[in-house]
């Protein structure tokens, strides 16, 4: 049950981080191809054969970023940055987001925030130029479902591309 609140919880965000308000709040959602999500989650290769992205604005900056990712079996991988500043290291065990891991075998979500007693998560973004927002990530948390069952994603990288049409 708790997967599927969480999932109805994934689209909600999902549909909010596609709308736009016009009060100078747009996002970036990008169609294109070259955003990029890859990871090794419990030292198994993770590609994305799909991403979706989408740049947050505040005013006229970038205020936050999120970029998720399917695989072959269908599992996902969901990062989220608020708080933005540019390239920088978020830690979140201070509330700059959430890195999400879900297993499609076992239906369990495995989700690391600064609400989380045990675990850790970090993003480090190592450049944004403005067409594209590139880092890595990793992060180890426990299972919703099964809460001994632990994953640690290591070796993530991602790339976000910025949609201007």
């Amino acid at each position: 049950m708790k997967s599927k609140l969480f999932l109805i919880a994934l689209m909600i965000f999902g549909a909010w981080a596609c709308s736009t308000d016009g009060d100078n709040n747009d996002e970036d959602q990008s169609p294109s191809t070259s955003s990029r999500l890859t990871a090794k989650v419990d030292n198994v290769l993770y590609e994305s054969i799909s991403v979706f992205d989408s740049i947050f604005y505040g005013g006229n900056q970038v205020s936050g970023f999120s970029i998720s990712g399917t695989n072959t079996s269908q599992d996902l991988i969901l990062i989220s940055v608020s708080g933005y500043n540019g390239p920088d290291t978020y830690d979140f065990t201070s509330s700059f987001g959430n890195i999400t891991f879900y297993d499609k075998a076992t239906d369990d979500w495995f989700r690391y925030d600064s609400s989380k007693e045990n675990g850790f998560g970090t993003v480090v973004v190592s450049s944004d130029d403005g067409e594209e927002i590139k880092g890595t990530f990793t992060f180890e948390t426990f299972g919703a479902k099964d809460s001994d069952r632990k994953v640690t994603v290591t070796e993530g990288k991602f790339t976000a591309e910025y949609y201007n049409p």
